[in-house]
């Protein structure tokens, strides 16, 4: 604000003035802060982002405190997971400034389509495919545990296999599988109907199947190639 000074002035000979003048003082704001990021988060779940603190106004020298785990004291603080962050500045009158900054967190590798073919008939003939990946910075590398390192893992058994895709930035990620065993097939019901009379060719076996994977193959003892069958004499089928 401005304030007003009034001096009195006398000498010996009885002379006197009045003299009045305006002081103005200015408000010093103390001192501010801004915040930026230097270095971005390189992975998800990482701690290796950095920020920055620039001071202005106020009395040099300033002094920095953050409210990261280290409570560190520098204008720039590295080693910050994701999270919100602040600091505070002062400057050599004790006047401060803060100011926050957000370090984001960069989302994990997925997988974005692939496919899997079941193991047949307790057999090591399995295949499961990565097709896409996404959220993560190409090329990428695989290793399975089944030792494979492609997009593909083959000549697998049923069973649970993990792979682990790192991308161009050292990110990981782990997914584990599971690779089913194509249930072999089974009779699991049959309907036979006797031949009416003895020497007669009107007997018929009529069965039911489960399990297999796609379109399924038949072969009767007696030639014929159909899931069931009829014109049958008397005998034994298989």
């Amino acid at each position: 604000g401005t304030y007003l000074v009034t001096a009195n002035i006398s000498n010996a000979c009885g002379n006197s003035a009045v003299y009045t003048y305006p002081i103005t003082v200015i408000n010093g704001g103390g001192a501010s802060v801004s915040t930026s990021l230097v270095d971005s988060l390189t992975c998800n779940g990482g701690s290796d982002a950095s920020a920055t603190a620039t001071a202005a106004g106020g009395t040099l020298p300033y002094t920095y405190l953050w409210d990261d785990p280290g409570n560190s004291s520098a204008d720039t603080v590295s080693g910050l997971a994701a999270g919100t962050y602040s600091v505070t500045v002062s400057d050599n009158l004790g006047c401060t400034g803060s100011e926050s900054i957000t370090i984001a967190e960069p989302p994990r590798i997925t997988i974005g389509s692939g496919s899997i073919v079941p193991a047949g008939c307790a057999t090591a003939n399995g295949t499961i495919s990565i097709f896409s990946l996404s959220d993560g910075t190409a090329p990428y590398t695989y290793q399975w545990t089944s030792g494979s390192t492609d997009s593909i893992a083959d000549n697998l058994a049923s069973g649970t296999y993990t792979v682990t895709v790192s991308d161009a930035n050292g990110c990981t990620m782990d997914s584990s599988i599971t690779l089913s065993d194509s249930s072999s097939v089974a009779i699991t019901n049959s309907s036979i109907i006797n031949t009416t009379c003895n020497g007669g060719f009107d007997g018929s076996i009529d069965i039911t199947v489960s399990g297999g994977i796609g379109i399924l193959s038949y072969q009767w003892s007696n030639g014929d190639t159909i899931e069931d069958i009829s014109g049958l004499k008397e005998g034994t089928y298989t």
